[in-house]
This record gives C-alpha cells, structure tokens and sequence, in this order.
C-alpha cells in the first residue's frame, strides 16, 4: 500500500521519538555501562524494546559495538567485545513497532 509524503513524514517522526525513548531508557536503566558486552547489551535493548513498545521483528539486525569494533562495516561481524570505560559506543536499533512501524 502507498502512503503520501505527510503520511510517511509524521510516521517517520514518530518512529524517530520511539528511538530516542527506547535509547534514553536504555541509558536510565544503566544498561550501557563498563564490563557489559556487545552481544549482552543488544540482549537487553532487544527485550526492553519489546518491554516498551511490544516490538516482535526486526527490520534489519541490531548492532551493538564497542572500541575497535566501530570502525567494521555493517557487513561485518567482528568478535563479541566486552564494553570498556571510555569506548565509543554504536547502537543501530532496527526495531519495528508492534503497530508495523520501524524505528
């Protein structure tokens, strides 16, 4: 089914503001912390997201990565990192809503 461009913009714009709650109560919660792994870490996004917005599918895998392991492309997969302090941090969510919009 086609949409109109107001359509998909306000979809759009709600899916952004789902990202930014789920990535906030992520942060809340204490999840993105020193000793947590990559692979942990996308675990609990993953079930939070369900917790939250009752999200079933992905639209694209999740990624999690840490230190050296964010300058892999997205085609790569590079070995379970545990998170140190100081690391630059990636979270690609990829998280459909349970109504069928992705964030």
């Amino acid at each position: 089914m086609q949409i109109d461009q107001k359509t998909r913009k306000e979809q759009l714009m709600i899916a952004e503001q789902k990202a930014v709650e789920l990535f906030d109560e992520t942060i809340n919660r204490g999840y993105v912390e020193p000793g947590i792994s990559e692979k942990d870490l996308s675990v609990k996004i993953h079930d939070l997201a369900f917790e939250m917005f009752e999200t079933k599918q992905h639209w694209h895998k999740r990624i999690v990565r840490a230190g050296k392991n964010t300058l892999q492309p997205y085609s790569k997969k590079p070995p379970n990192r545990i998170i140190e302090d100081d690391d630059i941090l990636f979270l690609i969510l990829g998280q459909y809503l349970s109504n069928g919009k992705q964030i």
